[in-house]
């Protein structure tokens, strides 16, 4: 192996992280088919709306109480219904508990898509000055590469069976993959943000034997560690550009018993941009419950 820009290469063969970066770090607005950005307006809309309600959570609030003596910032980004001003990074979580506090954000990419994607989106937009067309080529990004990442560990069920919140886990790669677009991050040090959230990223599904409140906080740690991951990436910090392919350590042997699925990772790439993976919730509750709501509903009506 030899040593090079702070990486040991094994092989020529490009990883599934470079590969993400290679799309990504050279993918704009006008590079966007029609139909996927007015989806992910949709979304866009869409999460802000349930955030806006869930910034008044009695959860979101003792989030918000208990960092503000620690992330306050007069130049920070803007904590989503409040005049609270907070660090990029810790903007991103307190923004993702909110739109998720509810249920009520969009499902689908690696889980919540929206709610782990674009709190990171707009608080590192913010401070880099970005354009609106420039937002929404990340929130694409961001949805795209955090479903891609859910798939190379053979998707939703199989992740979810082993006891892994997708919001929490792959989501983290999705909210550095928004962050990176938005710092202008090079193929090299796309790659590097991808590696250092994989890294860093977790949740796991402890929370539903007692209903603890980690669960509505998952989406916003993906946010925070997604922003972190991106800055550290363009300062110049390497991230293992194996991150799923490592043998040992890496995500397919840690999360997914060692079974990687690259090719689904990969098909249609620059092509499928994965927008229509995600559906917005006609109700503040788990999908798996529409369908009774739905019953319910249509029996009081007939009957």
């Amino acid at each position: 192996p030899a040593c090079r820009g702070g990486h040991t290469v094994t092989t020529a063969t490009p990883t599934i992280t470079e590969h993400l970066a290679a799309q990504w770090a050279g993918t704009g607005y006008g590079d966007l088919p029609r139909d996927v950005v007015d989806g992910i307006k949709d979304h866009i809309l869409d999460t802000l709306a349930v955030a806006l309600v869930g910034a008044g959570t009695p959860e979101v609030t003792a989030v918000i109480d208990a960092s503000v003596a620690f992330s306050s910032s007069p130049t920070g980004s803007v904590v989503w219904g409040t005049g609270h001003r907070f660090t990029p990074a810790h903007a991103a979580l307190v923004n993702g508990t909110s739109a998720h506090a509810r249920d009520f954000d969009d499902g689908g990419g690696a889980g919540h898509a929206g709610s782990t994607v674009l709190p990171a989106a707009l608080a590192v937009g913010e401070h880099a000055g970005s354009t609106g067309q420039q937002g929404i080529t990340a929130v694409v990004a961001g949805y795209d590469v955090g479903y891609r990442a859910l798939q190379s560990l053979g998707g939703f069920a199989a992740h979810t069976d082993r006891g892994w919140h997708t919001s929490g886990t792959m989501g983290s790669l999705g909210a550095a993959a928004a962050a990176a677009s938005l710092l202008g991050a090079d193929r090299g040090s796309f790659a590097d943000a991808l590696g250092i959230a994989g890294s860093f990223t977790g949740g796991v599904w402890a929370f539903i034997d007692d209903g603890a409140l980690t669960k509505r906080i998952h989406p916003g740690k993906a946010g925070e560690t997604g922003v972190d991951a991106a800055v550290l990436a363009v300062g110049g910090i390497t991230g293992p550009r194996r991150i799923f392919e490592a043998q040992w350590g890496g995500l397919h042997s840690v999360l997914a018993g060692g079974v990687g699925y690259p090719d689904r990772a990969l098909r249609d790439l620059g092509v499928d941009f994965n927008v229509a993976s995600s559906y917005l919730k006609p109700y503040a509750c788990c999908r798996g419950s529409h369908s009774a709501v739905d019953t319910v509903r249509a029996l009081i009506a007939e009957r």
